[in-house]
């Protein structure tokens, strides 16, 4: 394998995991119709959340990490 072989390969990697998916949970509540589900729609930490999820830059998952109620997936390309 060549260093340019090399380098695409690692370009090629990093490339892929450049976002980071941040979740925050929904409110589920009972109520004598059924089950109501709300989406937390809104920002946080700089990132605006549509229906609860939010794409973020892997530099500022850090941020994320303090808060215990987000939920943190990892996101390939393709996935989003």
């Amino acid at each position: 394998m060549s260093n340019t072989d090399r380098l695409n390969f690692i370009k090629a990697y990093f490339a892929v995991e450049d976002k980071v998916k941040v979740e925050v949970p929904p409110t589920v509540s009972e109520t004598i119709k059924g089950k109501v589900i709300k989406y937390f729609e809104g920002q946080r930490l700089g990132y605006s959340f549509k229906r609860g999820i939010a794409l973020v830059e892997r530099k500022d998952v850090h941020l994320f990490h303090k808060h215990p109620h987000f939920i943190i997936h990892d996101v390939k390309r393709g996935d989003e």
